[in-house]
């Protein structure tokens, strides 16, 4: 309070201000539970009556509670008319146990004036919006505000709301600020703030904190990390705060450092140069792309399946089971999975063909996509049902970009360290793999660079507490440096050298992991020496020779350096 007085100009801003005073009804709200906005409002008249006693030293005039009715029974982000859908004998159509809904006519609710609006809306993300609201209701909200992509968090309905308010001319409204998960500097949901703070009336962040701990999390809850954004009508600057430590965040009293700088901020919640308003180089254009998304388990084979299908007396079946790799084959042990891919491949010619692999996608993918299309009835849903015996997402341009290559590059979507490697040419990429269509050393090399890790952690988004490599923002707007005929081949050869290495330690020790190579590697980077390392640790270091991991890393980020005509110790 005393900061805060001394921002207004001390004592001397409040004369004239002694028979001014605040009470709830300054106070509003929206909730969309009836019982939540009654314990609401009582909630604010304790909090006043709490105030009033400790500074007026007793109760206000009577009545001591009024009744304002100013937290409204409403849906903050939707309003239509709703009606029960039937059947044709009249009873309630029901979806997942939840009754569906009809809404018509649907658009944005009427908020009420104020002057500043904050709020903490629910966390729960776009992919997850029709199963956890129903279908119905997710089909409104989109059709509502058709400004905001299907994609998006739903806490991005509340800003883009607020936004378009704060933007309104001769609007009361004078700053709004919301507490969401920290997915809001991420591409999808970055979209609605670039829309809003480069439009006609722009609006501007004048605080953030991108990536905060949400404290007194339960043990078993997941490592739920937050944003807080503050926005104002104009172009203005702001202050971004980074948390620099943080401790005892399950304790009553957690520690929360936070660092400040000042400057305009970005729509991804940095200042300075604006990675997310990079476009897609053409010179990358069609290189990379998410592996096959199956959508159906009944597409994996083990080795007794493959014999079970017929391979020996089917001709040409071999050829279309393939080794089968995700993220965790990749940074924990492969499984040597094999996938069905009957890709090109007509449904009457599967039949006739491969009978018996006919049968067995007809009994396990064709019934699971049944399942999930009389769950849901989206236009996806339907066209996958349609074409039950192919993957979901074939990806027929990646397909296209690796014919002829004989291995490629792939990195982890979402993985604790930003690790690239090459894959052979046989192996189909999960979709969570992110691929890129080069057999090209050079290219490895530089992806693996500290200066990629550095563009790709920023361009990049996070899951929970792990970074997330988005080809869309990390790989098709990253410039690659033009190296001389020189400078290529000792990319390349550290780049080939570093591959094999890690594949060699991994090959000859069962017990290590992509990942515990480069935590030890993380640690000696920080500062560590191999005496600092734990018991553990130093085994992997031994066994996984970590040094020389590191060693390749370290010159690799000097050639790289160098292509681009940079020092080797230029910050990150």
């Amino acid at each position: 309070m005393l900061e805060a007085l001394a921002d207004l100009g001390g004592q001397e801003a409040l004369s004239g201000l002694e028979g001014h005073t605040v009470d709830p009804h300054q106070l509003l709200g929206l909730e969309k539970n009836p019982r939540a906005a009654a314990i609401a409002e009582l909630a604010l008249w304790i909090g006043y009556l709490q105030w009033h006693a400790r500074t007026r030293g007793g109760a206000p005039n009577e009545p001591i509670l009024k009744a304002f009715r100013n937290i409204r029974v409403m849906d903050a982000v939707l309003e239509a008319e709703e009606e029960l859908l039937r059947d044709a004998a009249g009873r309630p159509v029901g979806d997942r146990g939840r009754e569906r809904t009809r809404y018509l006519n649907p658009r944005l609710p009427a908020w009420p004036d104020a002057e500043f609006i904050v709020g903490n809306p629910p966390f729960i993300g776009g992919k997850d919006l029709r199963a956890r609201l129903g279908a119905d209701y997710a089909e409104a909200l989109w059709a509502a505000n058709t400004g905001i992509n299907e994609s998006a968090d739903l806490v991005m309905h509340w800003w883009d709301r607020a936004a378009g308010i704060l933007a309104a001319k001769d609007s009361p409204l004078r700053r709004f600020g919301f507490v969401t998960t920290n997915s809001i500097s991420q591409v999808l949901q970055r979209r609605t703030l670039e829309r809003r703070m480069a439009g006609r009336a722009p609006i501007s962040i004048v605080m953030a904190i991108p990536d905060h701990p949400w404290t007194k999390a339960a043990r078993d809850s997941a490592a739920v990390r937050i944003a807080m954004t503050v926005a104002e009508a104009g172009l203005k600057e702001g202050a971004l705060r980074e948390v620099v430590r943080e401790e005892g965040l399950a304790t009553d009293a957690p520690l929360i450092e936070l660092s400040e700088r000042r400057g305009r901020i970005n729509a991804d919640l940095t200042i300075g140069a604006d990675v997310g308003a990079a476009k897609a180089l053409l010179a990358n254009g069609g290189l990379s792309s998410p592996g096959v998304k199956l959508h159906g388990q009944g597409f994996v084979v083990s080795t007794q399946d493959v014999r079970a299908l017929g391979v020996d007396r089917r001709p040409g079946l071999a050829e279309r089971i393939a080794p089968y790799r995700n993220g965790r084959d990749l940074t924990a042990r492969p499984r040597d999975a094999r996938a069905l891919d009957l890709y090109g491949f007509s449904e009457e010619r599967v039949r006739r063909d491969f009978p018996e692999a006919y049968q067995h996608l007809a009994a396990t993918v064709k019934v699971d996509r049944a399942k999930q299309h009389a769950m849901s009835p989206t236009k996806d849903a339907a066209d996958y049902l349609a074409r039950w015996w192919i993957f979901g997402k074939p990806r027929p341009d990646l397909r296209d970009a690796l014919v002829g290559l004989s291995r490629y590059v792939v990195t982890v979507e979402t993985s604790k360290h930003r690790v690239f490697q090459f894959l052979d040419g046989s192996v189909l990429p999960d979709n969570m793999l992110v691929a890129v269509a080069t057999d090209s050393a050079v290219h490895l090399g530089v992806l693996s660079s500290r200066i990629h890790a550095a563009w790709a952690s920023v361009a990049g988004a996070t899951l929970e507490d792990r970074p997330r490599y988005s080809k869309s923002r990390c790989f098709d707007p990253f410039p690659f440096p033009h190296p001389t005929p020189v400078q290529a081949a000792r990319i390349a050869a550290i780049a080939e050298e570093l591959d094999a290495h890690r594949k060699r330690v991994l090959d000859e020790r069962p017990k290590l992991t992509l990942t515990g190579l480069y935590n030890v590697l993380e640690r000696l980077r920080g500062g560590a020496t191999p005496s600092d390392l734990t018991p553990a640790e130093r085994r992997v270091f031994d066994e996984g020779l970590v040094l020389i991991l590191k060693e390749l890393h370290d010159r690799l980020d000097l050639e790289v350096a160098g292509a681009y005509g940079w020092p080797a110790d230029l910050p990150a």
